[in-house]
């Protein structure tokens, strides 16, 4: 399905070869890694956001699938808006890297991060995913009616203040460009909700000569020397 959002579009991607013991695997993974203590812990930084480890070449086969699934989708999108053809100049794309990382979410936990309402006035604050090419939200657990709870999208036009909720749908990938400002759709709700956020580099082939990173590879630059925990 295709969101026509602003000049850019969102496309998701139904991820059928997720079972749903994969998703309980990858739910099980995520308290693991909390419980331990393998979190991000600014005080800024939403709670509870795992390390950007989870699709590291030494995560366990769940995480690997869901991997593939993300690589999938971007290869989705591109063909489904020729994002490739008419970004940077280029006329062809190679996916270089990628990484992950997972929110764990309920209406307390919310509630109880005053930091980060006392500094944004809201619990998710809009962010985006620069330098990535494109970047995914999969929605891993759902508790709400499906109505909302989603992902948030701006206008990047600086003349418009549109916003945009592209509504969750458990089991898929949303795949929006990078540089898109999005945020967390919070629920009143107590049930938890799950949900990994990921990065894709890519890069460009034939690009412009005015392009400086023309013979560089992008990758993560928050992945270096970064393994999936030992839990």
């Amino acid at each position: 399905m295709k969101y026509d959002l602003f000049p850019v579009q969102v496309v998701r991607h139904i991820c059928r070869e997720i079972s749903s013991k994969d998703r309980k695997d990858m739910m099980d993974s995520v308290d693991l890694q909390i419980n331990k203590g393998h979190y991000q812990k600014g005080y800024l930084t939403p709670k509870y956001q795992t390390e950007y480890t989870l699709f590291q070449d030494n995560c366990p086969s769940y995480w690997q699938k869901l991997k593939k699934s993300f690589y999938d989708a971007c290869d989705y999108y591109i063909k489904e808006t020729g994002f490739a053809g008419s970004s940077y100049g280029g006329t062809g794309y190679t996916f270089t890297d990628s990484e992950a990382w997972a929110f764990k979410s309920y209406k307390s936990l919310n509630e109880s991060q005053e930091e980060i309402r006392n500094t944004f006035g809201i619990y998710s604050p809009w962010h985006d995913h620069s330098p990535a090419y494109l970047a995914g939200v999969y929605y891993l657990k759902d508790p709400g009616d499906g109505t909302t709870g989603g992902t948030d999208f701006h206008n990047p036009v600086i003349t418009r203040r549109d916003v945009i909720e592209v509504p969750p749908v458990q089991n898929s990938w949303i795949i929006f460009p990078g540089w898109l400002q999005h945020r967390s759709v919070t629920l009143d709700v107590e049930d938890t909700r799950y949900v990994v956020a990921a990065n894709m580099y890519s890069k460009m082939q034939n690009q412009s000569p005015y392009n400086d990173w023309e013979d560089e590879t992008p990758q993560s630059p928050s992945m270096k020397n970064l393994m999936f925990p030992q839990l």
